[in-house]
């Protein structure tokens, strides 16, 4: 496993991404205005516990915390990048919101990632 500050193509920002190889690869994506604390790292164990259901191998992290919802999320261009390329077959996330702050910025997102191929996994609603 590696874990090392990556650039995505045209943008100016580092994202912090942990890479593995894995026969099925598969990633997982959060967006959190904190770089840490019981949010992030519930996202993170419940992200785990969700490949570990699925039968996936355990994910590659792309993580755009510590940024405001408005904010370049350079994680997310390189996630992109590494799906359109055909990298990863299964991106996990804690929900959809986690693309963009309106319904056509996500539906963008999703449409791109299924577009190559990938698949979207994520976690169920919170019960009421």
């Amino acid at each position: 496993m590696t874990s090392e500050p990556v650039r995505a193509p045209g943008h100016n920002t580092d994202a912090a991404v942990t890479t593995r190889w894995s026969p099925l690869p598969v990633a997982a994506y959060m967006w959190s205005p904190s770089a840490y604390g019981t949010l992030v790292e519930a996202y993170r164990r419940d992200l785990r516990s969700l490949a570990v259901h699925l039968r996936l191998p355990p994910p590659s992290f792309f993580e755009d915390t510590g940024r405001r919802a408005n904010d370049e999320r350079p994680a997310l261009c390189c996630l992109l990048d590494l799906v359109a390329g055909g990298i990863f077959q299964v991106v996990l996330i804690p929900g959809t919101f986690m693309f963009g702050t309106g319904a056509a910025d996500v539906a963008a997102v999703v449409g791109h990632i299924t577009a190559s191929g990938c698949g979207i996994a994520q976690l169920a609603p919170p019960q009421e």
